[in-house]
């Protein structure tokens, strides 16, 4: 598996003991340079890494679509991603989400189907999905990554986000609803239940949040 590392362990269940292995996610550090300009550092996983560097630029403003970019170098010997911008380049103003009906039991089927592709509690889930399908589907040690490598496919994939919706493994944060926002997304869901700053952001652009989502139950916290 790209990015885990198989360990020896030892399994404890009710008084019995045995010896056994398992797969554990690898912490990778990745610097990303922008026009030759050091911008951030990840802890991430080493694999899908221009998805996580284009989602990032994505959801933070630096672009504003896959196609203000020139290049995308990855030096994954050195730890490296260096993304080179075409001149000219012009940020335009971000609407809010559109505002659409929530429809709940598509949202719990989603959310079954993600579920089901989880890599285990070692890593975090995202993925963006219609009410029909999922579309892209990606996992990071952060949840902010795996958010941003999910965003950054679809991204590359010249996919119109509009009115999407975000799944995520972990607690949806602010940072989580400023992804969503920056792509018009209409939905933010995940199993966790989201932070209280969450909720007000997500009110605040007229984007749905649903948390707590345990099979046919969940938590409608907006939308």
């Amino acid at each position: 598996m790209e990015g885990f590392s198989e360990l020896t362990v030892t399994r404890y269940n009710d008084g019995h003991v045995e010896g056994g292995a398992e797969y554990a996610a690898g912490e990778y550090e990745l610097s990303l340079y922008i026009n030759d300009v050091p911008i951030t550092m990840f802890s991430c996983i080493a694999r899908d890494l221009d998805c996580l560097v284009v989602g990032f630029a994505l959801t933070g403003g630096l672009i504003s679509s896959a196609d203000e970019i020139r290049m995308l170098s990855v030096d994954a010997e050195r730890g490296a991603v260096k993304v080179w911008l075409k001149d000219g380049r012009a940020q335009i103003p971000r609407p809010k989400p559109p505002k659409r009906p929530t429809d709940v039991s598509a949202v719990l089927a989603r959310m079954e189907e993600f579920t089901a592709r989880s890599g285990g509690s070692a890593v975090y889930g995202a993925a963006l999905c219609t009410q029909r399908e999922l579309l892209v589907y990606h996992e990071d040690i952060d949840r902010h990554n795996a958010a941003d490598k999910a965003i950054g496919d679809a991204a590359m994939q010249n996919m119109d986000m509009t009115g999407l919706m975000l799944l995520t493994g972990g607690s949806p944060s602010s940072a989580t609803v400023q992804k969503a926002e920056a792509c018009r997304l209409s939905l933010i869901a995940s199993p966790a239940a989201p932070t209280a700053q969450a909720v007000q952001a997500a009110r605040a652009i007229g984007a749905a949040m649903i948390g707590d989502v345990q099979g046919r139950k969940c938590t409608i916290y907006c939308g």
